[in-house]
């Protein structure tokens, strides 16, 4: 199964990403990360690029990430998500991740 992955990259996205990246029925073509939701960019779009790191034997060739939008649909840029919050998830909640090569696309 051939997919393309779009997330606000929350704790939740990134357990279903190593999910995904690790099962050998699916092909993950891409992934996109919004910057509207729990995390911002470009800590999010990084993030998906490092889980990768942890599936290096699954995934095999690097999966392309872009960053999508930083405002909403109605051009604000407010986030009514508290800030801790967000933190936390450009963070990863601090959860080792490996550094890769690879930046996120635009």
């Amino acid at each position: 199964m051939n997919i393309l992955i779009d997330t606000d990259l929350n704790f939740d996205d990134a357990i279903a990403i190593l999910y995904l990246l690790s099962n050998p029925e699916v092909k993950v073509s891409a992934i996109t990360v919004s910057g509207t939701g729990l995390t911002r960019l470009p800590a999010g779009a990084e993030n998906a690029l490092r889980l990768q790191g942890l599936c290096k034997g699954f995934s095999g060739q690097p999966i392309p990430v872009a960053g999508g939008a930083t405002t909403t649909r109605d051009g604000s840029a407010v986030n009514h998500l508290p800030g801790e919050w967000r933190d936390d998830a450009d963070r990863l909640l601090g959860i080792p991740l490996p550094n890769v090569q690879q930046t996120p696309q635009s």
